[in-house]
């Protein structure tokens, strides 16, 4: 048919994906568009057919390159879910990580209630959801790197020389979000 290219041609052409891989940050298997879509025609595109297929379907294909992603505990419900797409560009983004915006904007798309308090605990006020939680798996609840007090110490030293004193405060021995809102 008129205007189409062999499938192993360059996808990313002025006639079929002018606008892909631009972005500042490229999924690296994004040059090879085979490496996660199969063909299933010798011409693409073909008017009204799919002439590519994906090799695997949600997070199988994310899989083939990224296996072992949940091996802690605690999962992040949409990695659980095999959402990876939700958060992630599988092509490219201007964001790291391929994030779809940047990563306070792309948390707070599912967790608004997090910045509606009238003082923010720092990180938080900065976006930087990732001081205190990681993004996929953990072995503490919340997804948290260390366990309260230990996390909260990481940062906030004066506590730790609080905790050494011979009189101290017994609302520190419940832990720090015994009082505080960490957010």
């Amino acid at each position: 048919p008129s205007g189409s290219v062999m499938a192993s041609e360059n996808c990313i052409t002025n006639q079929c994906h002018p606008s892909f891989l631009k972005s500042k940050n490229i999924h690296p298997v994004a040059f090879s568009c085979e490496s996660c879509h199969q063909k299933v025609g010798d011409i693409h595109p073909k008017k009204g057919q799919k002439t590519f297929i994906l090799m695997q379907e949600g997070k199988a294909l994310c899989d083939m390159c990224h296996p072992n992603i949940i091996a802690k505990k605690i999962t992040h419900q949409p990695v659980k879910d095999g959402m990876c797409i939700t958060c992630h560009n599988p092509h490219e983004s201007n964001e790291q990580k391929l994030l779809h915006q940047p990563l306070d904007s792309l948390c707070t798309m599912c967790h608004p209630s997090i910045i509606e308090h009238k003082n923010l605990h720092g990180p938080v006020a900065a976006g930087d959801c990732l001081s205190c939680h990681l993004p996929h798996d953990s072995d503490n609840e919340k997804l948290i790197f260390k366990k309260d007090p230990e996390l909260c110490t990481t940062c906030h030293t004066d506590i730790q020389e609080e905790m050494k004193k011979k009189v101290v405060h017994p609302a520190l021995y419940g832990g720090c979000i015994s009082c505080h809102n960490p957010h």
